[in-house]
């Protein structure tokens, strides 16, 4: 009976030994994939610094000439169709911002 008893039990050690190897080849496999998308997810963020970076040069030459409008010989039409167009881009952004982008959650 002992010896019965001694072999079922080693039978569930081997049946969990066998289960808990699964179990950590399935974590070190999830971590993988989260350290993966962590990867991209940086490389994608620091591509986005990038461009917001290139666009405050843009903007800040934008600002410049518009300030230099009030100094040129600039017909209103012409400012008009400035102003339109930057109010559209305004338009474009807010709404690719609130369509892709989580609003920040505050405390």
């Amino acid at each position: 009976m002992t010896n019965v008893l001694l072999l079922a039990l080693f039978a569930l050690l081997v049946i969990l030994h066998r289960q808990i190897h699964g179990l950590r080849r399935e974590l070190r496999q999830g971590f993988h994939r989260i350290s993966h998308k962590e990867y991209r997810i940086m490389d994608e963020l620091q591509d986005v610094v990038a461009i917001v970076t290139e666009q405050r040069t843009i903007i800040a030459g934008v600002v410049e000439f518009i300030r230099g409008l009030k100094d040129e010989k600039v017909s209103p039409e012409a400012r008009a169709a400035l102003i339109a167009a930057l109010t559209g881009n305004n338009v474009e952004l807010e709404a690719a911002l609130v369509a892709n982008v989580e609003p920040p959650v505050t405390p």
